[in-house]
C-alpha cells in the first residue's frame, strides 16, 4: 500500500495497533469469559515478557489482507525447511543480525514469529531497540497458527501439513499437522 505521506501511514499502523488492542482485550484472557485458560495459554503466558506487542492469528490475516508488512520468521533454518508462513522472511535466531534488514525500512509493519513467541519476542525487542517503529509477536507462534489450520509452506514454496517442533518436548504443543524434523 502506498502513502502520500508518513503521517497517513502512521496513522494506519495506530489505528490497526489499536484494532489489535480491541481484539485482545475482547479476546483474552479466555477466563474473562468464563472458559478455562488452556494448557497452552498458560505456558504462553508463562513464556511471554511482554517487551513485544502480540497480534493473534486472525487478526494477522486480516493484516496480511489489507496492507503491506514483512513476515520475519526467527527460527532456525532446518525448522524454516520444513515449513514456514507463506511471504515469511529467514532472519533466525542464533545468528540474527540487524544488518541483513538493512532492505526494511524502519517505519515498516513487522510481524516476527517463532514456535511459539519466546524467541520471536527477543528479536522483536532487538527490531525495536534499533530504531524499528512497528513490531508485533505471533501470539502462539507457528504452533497455534498450524493448530487453527492456516496454511504453511516448504522452502518450495508448496504448502505442506507438517511442522518442526524445535524439539520433542517441543512437539507436545504441535496441532493438526505432522510433526517433521526434515
Amino acid at each position: 500500500m502506498y502513502f502520500e505521506n508518513s503521517s497517513a501511514r502512521l496513522e494506519l499502523i495506530i489505528k490497526q495497533l489499536c484494532v489489535s488492542l480491541l481484539c485482545s482485550l475482547v479476546l483474552w484472557p479466555p477466563c474473562a469469559h468464563g472458559q478455562p485458560v488452556s494448557d497452552f495459554d498458560k505456558m504462553l503466558n508463562g513464556l511471554y515478557r511482554n517487551t513485544v506487542d502480540l497480534v493473534n492469528a486472525e487478526t494477522l490475516i486480516e493484516m496480511q489482507q489489507n496492507q503491506s508488512l514483512f513476515l520475519l520468521d526467527t527460527r532456525e533454518l532446518k525448522e524454516f525447511e520444513v515449513s514456514h508462513l507463506s511471504s515469511a522472511i529467514f532472519v533466525g535466531y542464533s545468528n540474527f543480525s540487524i544488518e541483513n534488514l538493512d532492505n526494511i525500512p524502519k517505519d515498516a509493519i513487522i510481524v516476527v514469529y517463532c514456535s511459539v513467541g519466546y524467541r520471536s519476542e527477543i528479536i522483536g525487542k532487538q527490531l525495536l531497540d534499533s530504531g524499528f517503529s512497528a513490531v508485533l509477536n505471533l501470539r502462539g507462534g507457528i504452533f497455534d497458527w498450524v493448530g487453527k489450520g492456516y496454511p504453511v509452506v516448504n522452502s518450495d514454496g508448496k504448502s505442506v501439513l507438517k511442522v518442526h517442533p524445535y524439539n520433542k518436548k517441543w512437539s507436545k504443543w504441535v496441532k493438526n499437522c505432522e510433526i517433521a524434523y526434515e
